[in-house]
């Protein structure tokens, strides 16, 4: 083969696309002959590197999403534990009650069924403790409320005098007054706050009453004021250990407002004033564990310490053959 000949067959090689080779079509704006064959491998790694640094994006932001729905902050878990309190049907609270003039203090146990939260149940046994050096149960007794209206008492123990020849096991459906003025729970208002669904917190089913508006009304109520958070650690569980003003006035006009919106008729807390309120918050459950208040209004101080947990169900009756208003 001539040298003109090979130099001619090598120019028709260059020239002549592939059979596989695609046109690739180059934007008009660019004011360029299109390219025959594939484009440029650096145009194709370039799109790679733009789906992975995508992918990576989406991958951050997927994954602070799910962290900050792991980790709400301390309020986001502090209402979210009162928002569960507002879908809750039963109670079991262990309440103990100090005065700090006196070395006496109370023992409660309480059962309650807020299931329907303006006709509360609750059945409790108490213990009047004489001393701390003697621990000296003085009186011990029984106590079912309905309705935080109607109630039926009994003295179960006692180391003194009975007033007013009062029998010990004897329901009497009297008031708590007259089952011991002297020394009963009434003092510190644990008849009626025991029974009560709306305390330091709201609790109840609320499932048909809009629970989220109520639980709104509560974040944007002034209602609470968070003076500290901070996580501690009980048995191998985390908690959140709340310190919180409570504004009593603002809660009981939230009362009054439920009460006239959802044609209620819950019963304001009798706590007119409280220096701060402790929660518990489990980081597991997301529950309130326990509540402490320290009461302090007119001549009454006190402080009480509630533990709570949150059984399936309970049961409240009445003693058989005791009428109470018109409950049997």
């Amino acid at each position: 083969m001539q040298p003109n000949q090979q130099q001619s067959q090598s120019q028709n090689t260059l020239t002549e696309p592939n059979s596989d080779s695609l046109p690739y079509k180059v934007p008009d704006y660019l004011h360029l002959d299109p390219m025959i064959g594939q484009p440029p491998k650096s145009r194709k790694g370039l799109k790679i590197m733009i789906s992975i640094a995508a992918t990576i994006v989406l991958l951050v932001v997927a994954s602070t999403w799910l962290w900050i729905v792991s980790h709400p902050s301390p309020e986001q878990r502090l209402y979210s534990a009162l928002g569960n309190l507002l879908r809750t049907n039963y109670v079991h609270r262990e309440i103990s009650v100090t005065k700090p003039d006196s070395k006496g203090f109370i023992k409660v146990v309480a059962d309650s069924d807020f299931s329907i939260p303006d006709s509360p149940k609750s059945s409790l046994t108490y213990s009047y403790y004489g001393g701390k050096e003697t621990q000296n149960k003085l009186v011990t007794g029984e106590l079912v409320t309905v309705d935080s209206t109607y109630y039926t008492g009994r003295i179960t123990t006692a180391l003194v005098n009975l007033p007013y020849d009062l029998k010990l096991n004897q329901w009497y459906t009297d008031t708590p007054s007259h089952l011991n003025p002297n020394y009963n729970p009434d003092i510190f208002g644990i008849y009626t706050d025991s029974n009560s669904s709306v305390g330091a917190v709201v609790i109840g089913n609320y499932s048909t009453k809009k629970p989220d508006g109520i639980l709104e009304r509560l974040r944007t109520g002034g209602v609470y004021m968070v003076e500290s958070a901070r996580t501690k650690s009980r048995s191998g569980e985390e908690y959140t250990e709340y310190v919180i003003k409570v504004d009593y006035k603002k809660l009981n006009d939230l009362v009054k407002k439920i009460n006239s919106d959802l044609k209620m008729k819950l019963v304001p807390t009798t706590v007119v004033s409280t220096d701060v309120v402790e929660m518990l918050v489990s980081n597991k459950t997301g529950k309130i564990t326990e509540i402490i208040e320290n009461i302090n209004q007119q001549n009454l101080q006190v402080r009480v310490q509630a533990t709570f947990s949150y059984p399936e169900n309970v049961s409240i009756k009445l003693p058989v053959g005791v009428k109470i208003g018109d409950k049997l």
